[in-house]
């Protein structure tokens, strides 16, 4: 059976090979081809967390390069594990799971009501060393 990404494969490439996610928003809102698609994804992403969606962008464009080792992914991955885990406003996780799983509302209260409103010294402290007396400690490897 073909896959169901191979008939959008265009579309994803084109979209999300921006280096921004406001400009993936913006290549969504603008693609003619695959309209139905592009308008799906793109609602799919506005009712996410900006905040864990910035940071897990961020985590894909740093991880992407031919520079970045094992270890340099694993250590930054543990830190945004440790970091995703925090309450808001510092993280959503929380807030997603009461939404789904707990109050099941389907109505989470992001801590930021748009990818705009997420700064880069947001985004930028969750890759930052663990502070000394977190509990668990950076990752050694």
């Amino acid at each position: 059976e073909k896959s169901v990404v191979v008939p959008h494969e265009e579309c994803i490439n084109k979209c999300f090979s921006q280096q921004r996610l406001e400009d993936v928003y913006l290549a969504l809102e603008t693609h003619n081809d695959n309209r139905d698609w592009a308008e799906r994804t793109l609602k799919t992403l506005q009712s996410m967390s900006p905040i864990s969606l910035k940071v897990t962008f961020e985590a894909l464009k740093r991880h992407a390069g031919k520079h970045v080792t094992i270890g340099d992914a694993l250590r930054d991955e543990y830190r945004l594990s440790q970091r995703f885990m925090r309450l808001q406003p510092h993280s959503d996780f929380v807030e997603g799971i009461r939404a789904v799983l707990v109050d099941k509302d389907h109505s989470p209260k992001w801590s930021h009501k748009t990818i705009d409103d997420v700064s880069e010294d947001d985004v930028d402290e969750f890759f930052e060393p663990l502070e000394s007396n977190h509990p668990r400690g950076e990752l050694q490897l």
